[in-house]
């Protein structure tokens, strides 16, 4: 509607239909009459209905908002029937001026389009699409006490052309973010990855420092690219995604530009180490095929036994070489480790992959037999997960696939993998999971008081062409709360047997759990390991044993 309702149209009209004594069906029926958008307000547009009598907001439940339907409403009738009339006469609508405040009051409370703010905190008028005066939210992002807000905004609203020329219509929440509030976002970061030298801090390969998650952004580097616009809306573009933590602060940033730089020489560090990490797995490599040539050839002659125990030995070190020294040390998190081989060559295998926007993928699996073969084939998946994992955007399941890919035709008939791989985000917890095979992960909800299977179908790597595999794999996703643990495990503790032969169980894993949810990573990890091995009394190891723990601080 292009104007507000000129009450004067129906003066004449309304006088002559003014009962003496009550009536207000009639009043409003003349409304409805005449076409007045005073008649059909409805403040929230939840099934209401906006009083133009009293200007109080009446619940009219199954009404379409339509005149025609107005008066038929029980709830109308009823809330009409309570209004007296002062000496006589039916009270008369409110002009719409002194009525807009009864309903934009409940949608400054209660629309989103009314409450979208610039980088500073500063209300958007969705009337006018204008930055206001008026504070609506603090540089935490939580918003102001509404009564300190409402009167700003009605102060802005009195004086707004738009609002008057047409109260009852706003720009939608969409509309007031995507052509104002970004718009004005994104001006603002260009101006400042343009001006703020804490916006060009990289490491010492180039590699851009988002300072806000304190993480190395591997696409954008700037010894690669020149410091120029198009490099510069690229990094704007990356803050304003959900990749970057930067709007839960209004992008203020937490660190100075020294603290930055002793970031950056941090992850440089870091690079290096990883890249020596590589370097001796990749030498770990060489030597392990260097051990299966002469495994292979060895021979089952008695007097060859003394040099094969010696290879198996070899092997051994070669492989406790390629599993991770410690946990990735994860701002907010809990990490431990425990890994046991029953032999001179376990199966067992576990791994931390840094996949990219600053997720990890946490491997745990376990391999058929033992011995050099089951060695042999834990490196050939460990190397391929490690490869497949960093892959941009790569779900778990098409790592799963990938992986088994890359088994297909290398293992020995009759051989196989288990996996389970997790990816976790670390700012908010969401765990991405696939499993082929392995043993359900463990998760315990604080929310709920209880433990989690995380199991999900799946047949173990290598078993399978990758057409069956891919049908059978399936993605599932979860959150590790705050206070909450996820528990990764082979089947060597479950399946330990005590003297009796009785078998330990998940059952029991479950409980010891749930014990020690107190306890840090470490001191579970312990836990679960000493009771395990209590249960077993004198019995002899059969399996490897694997146990990861992945605890979020409260």
């Amino acid at each position: 509607m292009a104007a507000w309702f000129d009450p004067g149209q129906l003066k004449k009209k309304m006088t002559n239909l003014l009962p003496k004594g009550g009536g207000h069906l009639k009043v409003l029926a003349a409304l409805l009459e005449a076409g007045d958008p005073r008649a059909t307000i409805q403040p929230l547009e939840d099934q209401d209905w906006l009083c133009p009598f009293t200007g109080r907001r009446v619940e009219l439940p199954g009404w379409d908002g339509s005149a025609e339907t107005l008066l038929q409403h029980p709830a109308v009738q009823e809330h009409l029937k309570g209004l007296k009339p002062e000496r006589g006469v039916v009270p008369a609508p409110m002009p719409m001026p002194v009525l807009a405040p009864y309903f934009v009051k409940l949608r400054l409370e209660k629309w989103p389009n009314y409450h979208v703010s610039n980088t500073e905190g500063k209300w958007v008028c969705p009337h006018c699409l204008c930055t206001t005066e008026a504070l609506i939210k603090n540089w935490d992002e939580s918003e102001v006490q509404f009564d300190w807000f409402l009167p700003e905004a009605l102060k802005h609203l009195a004086t707004c052309d738009s609002f008057r020329n047409d109260p009852l219509n706003s720009a939608t929440d969409i509309e007031v973010r995507g052509q104002f509030g970004e718009g004005e976002v994104r001006k603002e970061l260009l101006k400042r990855v343009q001006q703020e030298p804490i916006f060009r801090v990289t490491d010492d390969s180039g590699t851009w420092i988002d300072p806000f998650s304190e993480r190395a952004v591997e696409h954008l580097n700037l010894k690669r690219a020149p410091w120029n616009a198009e490099l510069q809306n690229a990094i704007v573009a990356y803050l304003l995604s959900d990749a970057c933590p930067g709007a839960k602060t209004r992008w203020r940033t937490p660190k100075t530009l020294n603290e930055m730089q002793r970031i950056a020489g941090q992850l440089t560090a870091r690079r290096q180490a990883l890249f020596e990490t590589s370097r001796i797995r990749a030498a770990a490599e060489v030597q392990l095929a260097a051990l299966r040539n002469q495994l292979q050839q060895a021979s089952a002659a008695a007097d060859q036994h003394q040099e094969l125990k010696m290879d198996l030995a070899a092997a051994r070190k070669v492989q406790l070489k390629m599993l991770p020294d410690k946990p990735p040390a994860l701002p907010g998190y809990d990490i431990a480790v425990y890994y046991d081989a029953c032999s001179e060559v376990g199966g067992d295998m576990y791994s931390f992959i840094e996949a990219d926007g600053g997720r990890w993928g946490f491997l745990i699996g376990d391999v058929s037999g033992h011995g050099a073969q089951a060695a042999l084939i834990m490196s050939m998946t460990m190397q391929s997960f490690s490869l497949r994992g960093k892959r941009s955007k790569a779900s778990t399941t098409n790592v799963m696939k990938a992986v088994n890919d890359d088994l297909d035709g290398a293992i020995p008939a009759g051989k196989f993998a288990s996996a389970f791989y997790i990816v976790l985000d670390p700012p908010t917890g969401k765990l991405s999971c696939a499993r082929a095979g392995h043993n359900p992960a463990l998760l315990y909800q604080p929310s709920k008081g209880a433990i989690t299977q995380l199991a999900g179908g799946g047949v173990a790597l290598g078993m399978v062409k990758s057409e069956k595999f891919a049908k059978r794999i399936e993605h599932y996703e979860s959150l590790l709360e705050p206070g909450g643990v996820l528990v990764l495990y082979t089947d060597g503790i479950v399946e330990a047997h005590n003297p009796a032969g009785d078998e330990f169980g998940e059952d029991a894993l479950q409980g010891l759990i749930l014990n020690a949810v107190s306890s840090t990573s470490q001191q579970l990890v312990d836990y679960v390991i000493k009771r395990v091995k209590s249960f077993m009394g004198e019995r002899p190891v059969e399996d490897d044993f694997t146990l990861v723990v992945i605890k979020r601080k409260k």
